[in-house]
């Protein structure tokens, strides 16, 4: 699709004459025939000010790809830039080794899942500890077995110590 069909479609989606598009943004009627019989594209001093009348970002404009992603139907992909909160995410995201992207995203789903169920902040946090205490015990639990093999202290000592 080409930047003028976008803009065609845009139009027609928001029921927008070619002469109200016209007047409204300076473009003369004859420029925008042309974009539409010809199937020219708009110059680049023009960009901004169409974007601002068809309330598009100028990369939907020229590309179809929306940041937001709610113009990239059918994309495999989403445009974000770097210093949003979802780019620093993906920074630290592409910073993690491969097993601990996919506690992340376990975790990311869990949380998900529990919102969807309509758990509320603080059932989360409980949810969330209750899960670190699990995991927790079972290193405690496997500490007990590996000090216990190897002799050092007696279980009951090592639960003495640790307070279990």
């Amino acid at each position: 699709m080409t930047i003028s069909d976008r803009i065609f479609e845009t139009l027609a989606l928001k029921n927008i004459t070619q002469k109200e598009f016209s007047d409204r943004t300076g473009i003369k009627p004859s420029a925008i025939s042309e974009w539409k019989k010809r199937k020219t594209n708009p110059s680049s001093e023009k960009i901004m000010s169409i974007c601002d009348f068809l309330n598009v970002t100028p990369e939907w404009l020229l590309s179809g790809i929306d940041g937001a992603g709610s113009r990239s139907e059918g994309r495999d992909f989403y445009t974000v830039e770097k210093h949003t909160e979802t780019g620093e995410l993906i920074t630290c995201f592409n910073a993690l080794e491969p097993s601990q992207r996919k506690h992340l995203l376990k975790y990311a789903e869990f949380i998900s899942a529990a919102e969807k169920e309509g758990k509320t902040k603080s059932e989360l946090d409980e949810l969330d500890k209750d899960r670190a205490l699990l995991k927790l015990m079972g290193k405690l639990g496997e500490a007990k077995i590996s000090v216990k093999e190897e002799g050092a202290i007696s279980e009951d000592t090592l639960e003495k110590e640790l307070g279990v």
